[in-house]
């Protein structure tokens, strides 16, 4: 199975988005037409609250994965393609995978569809291998990380919840911890 970004999986993770965006839009909109006095910055202020993480993040995973893309072969192979080359490796060689998932990911199936924040479809994965590589697999290539890698047997995966799924963010936090504040 080959993972790469496609507009498929970019409107599938900003759909939500453009959901409360038009319902906040429409509400706007209602409430000035019968209201004219109405404060219509209310609307622009949850607006920006809720969508400034989405740019962010969606800007940031395209520029990490807009040209790469993730093969799985049926016998466990991985083919990793970037603008650098190739790395291929097995599942063997892998020596732990992060996934740095929002807390809606670890619901139930059913829950796991409902969303109450616009940027809970994003989330990373970090896979190392035993070689010393290190691959960053986001939620615009693989829609489902949680479910494509939890398929692997051999392999350690270690779940972090997050917030805000950025793996800029996180770089600022091991810093921070690194120097002991």
């Amino acid at each position: 199975m080959k993972f790469e970004i496609t507009f498929k999986s970019q409107f599938r993770a900003l759909e939500f988005s453009l959901f409360v965006l038009l319902s906040l839009a429409g509400c706007a909109y209602y409430f000035k037409r019968t209201d004219p006095a109405f404060p219509i910055e209310y609307f622009v202020w949850v607006f920006l609250i809720g969508f400034i993480p989405v740019l962010f993040l969606h800007a940031e995973y395209m520029l990490l994965n807009r040209t790469s893309s993730l093969t799985i072969t049926n016998d466990r192979e991985f083919i990793y393609t970037d603008h650098l080359g190739n790395l291929r490796f097995y599942e063997e060689q892998i020596g732990s995978i992060f996934l740095f998932l929002p807390s809606s990911a670890y619901r139930g199936y059913i829950e796991r569809q409902m969303q109450l924040l616009p940027f809970e479809p994003y989330g990373y994965a970090i896979i190392y291998t035993k070689d010393g590589d290190k691959i960053i697999i986001t939620s615009l290539m693989v829609i489902n990380l949680l479910d494509e890698f939890s398929k692997l047997t051999n392999v350690t995966i270690e779940k972090k919840k997050r917030l805000i799924a950025s793996p800029s963010i996180e770089k600022v936090i091991q810093w921070f911890n690194r120097d002991g504040l």
